[in-house]
């Protein structure tokens, strides 16, 4: 691109129509960075500049309607190359190459996953309850689906934070943990129907961490909560 093409692009007004998107002219090319959500492919581009007389697709003329081009790029069907033609030759025509930075659709399913776990999460209410050797573990639905949950309880360690809150006396306390890693799977513990809490016995005194997920009548997942931490100690 020499600087008279430049200058008439950077006062050109381009927009996409999708809001996360981004379009940029950069050296030899036009690069088109695809919404988070990777479902949407097909992206509305408008170019507005008096300078501009026309514009092609892969030598394809685009529409123009009261001085402004617009046209469609798509992730699913690409096309290579843009075109500028500017008025009365005031620069040489400009070729640009489409480059298309695609984003993922499974990164976009992994976000609204947990979107709506940490949703149905805050519904379930899980709660916390310690004693000697042993937890209390109560929860609620999460939905109208619900059916069953299960609990699986790991050994934690790593570096403890301030208590949370206190849940009985002052020995058996809720507490969080900074860097927190899970040590190993101690067990799972199936809750049917009908059932709110599980009780786990026989606990030494040391740190502890669980995840509960929350099953509907088909055995589908609904949701599996980030790891919930505690800690049994001596009185």
């Amino acid at each position: 691109m020499n600087i008279y093409q430049k200058k008439i692009i950077d006062i050109s007004q381009i927009k996409v129509e999708v809001e996360d998107s981004k379009l940029v002219i950069q050296d030899d090319k036009l690069i088109i960075n695809q919404s988070e959500n990777a479902y949407i492919e097909k992206y509305v581009v408008t170019f507005e500049n008096p300078a501009i007389s026309e514009i092609k697709i892969d030598n394809n003329l685009i529409d123009k309607d009261n001085g402004v081009h617009h046209f469609e790029l798509d992730f699913s069907n690409r096309c290579k190359s843009i075109t500028i033609y500017f008025v009365d030759e005031i620069a040489d025509p400009l070729k640009l190459n489409i480059e298309y930075n695609a984003t993922s659709k499974e990164e976009w399913d992994e976000k609204n996953k947990r979107i709506k776990w940490k949703e149905l999460e805050a519904k379930a209410d899980i709660k916390v309850a310690t004693g000697t050797n042993l937890v209390n573990i109560y929860f609620k639905p999460c939905s109208a689906e619900y059916s069953k949950a299960e609990i699986e309880l790991y050994t934690a360690s790593r570096k403890l934070i301030k208590p949370e809150n206190e849940i009985g006396n002052k020995a058996h306390v809720k507490l969080t943990f900074e860097s927190v890693t899970v040590d190993g799977l101690m067990g799972k513990f199936m809750v049917e129907n009908g059932m709110y809490y599980q009780s786990i016995m026989g606990l030494a005194d040391r740190k502890y961490g669980f995840k509960l997920s929350q099953y509907s009548s088909n055995n589908e997942l609904l949701f599996t909560s980030d790891y919930i931490y505690f800690v049994i100690a001596k009185s």
